[in-house]
């Protein structure tokens, strides 16, 4: 009789963990969702598209993707169509959102913007947010300077090359570089040809203030030139010449 029950509980005992061994080893499976893009091909390959998908929070979702080109008889190089399908799968309870990026070399493409959300049973519902257009380099061009260029013949009198100095009334708005020009190689100052002085004013701040520049040579035909300068909210300069002052005239005039 002991033995009977000996038996009667080791076998109760080997059910009851071999129960416990299948509940431990079981698995939540949801109800995936599936989003699915068509493209027609055989026709054009610069309207084929690629995709690219980005979740937010991939702990909450995960996707794989297949081609379908549904019937057999009904394969790429015959000019049908077919579906690039995404099949996304919850991992744990939680919302994110999901971006499929759709790019084609006819195009810019497409971003399409999706909130996931994964309940308790891992069952996964779509909504779709908004499709928009990817958003084009923003970068601000560079911004525009200004120049002014003084010429002055060189070869024939040294007394009539003329040096010149920039004066600037605010300097925190806009600033300047003095570079020479001596145009092309064959045209050195040796050879009698230009010499160009060019004076370029970048912007700093928004703001107006006024330029001169000082013209000054040995034969003494000295001038001023006068500018009105302003820089805009993007740092573009425009230039305009106010007048032109006779430096030389006004000493005669003096005496």
């Amino acid at each position: 009789m002991k033995a009977i029950i000996a038996l009667l509980l080791s076998i109760l005992l080997g059910l009851s963990g071999a129960s416990a061994d299948k509940t431990t080893n079981t698995q939540k499976e949801g109800t995936p969702a599936v989003i699915s893009f068509s493209n027609e091909i055989g026709i054009d390959p610069d309207y084929i598209s690629e995709y690219n998908v980005i979740i937010e929070d991939p702990t909450v979702l995960a996707y794989s993707s297949v081609l379908d080109y549904g019937k057999q008889t009904d394969p790429p190089e015959c000019g049908g169509s077919y579906n690039t399908l995404f099949t996304f799968k919850g991992l744990k309870a939680g919302t994110t959102s999901v971006k499929v990026e759709e790019r084609c070399a006819a195009d810019p493409g497409y971003d399409h913007i999706y909130k996931a959300v994964v309940d308790e049973d891992l069952n996964v519902t779509l909504e779709k947010v908004e499709t928009v257009t990817p958003q084009e380099n923003t970068e601000k061009p560079e911004p525009e300077t200004a120049f002014v260029r003084f010429t002055d013949d060189v070869g024939i009198d040294p007394d009539y090359i003329c040096e010149y100095k920039v004066v600037i009334s605010d300097t925190r708005i806009v600033g300047c570089d003095k570079t020479p020009d001596h145009g092309e190689p064959t045209d050195e100052p040796e050879d009698g040809g230009s010499n160009y002085t060019v004076f370029t004013f970048k912007g700093i701040k928004p703001g107006t203030t006024s330029v001169r520049i000082e013209e000054r040579c040995p034969a003494g035909f000295d001038r001023d030139h006068i500018y009105k300068v302003t820089v805009d909210e993007d740092l573009n300069v425009t230039m305009k010449e106010v007048r032109t002052i006779d430096v030389r005239e006004m000493r005669m005039n003096k005496k």
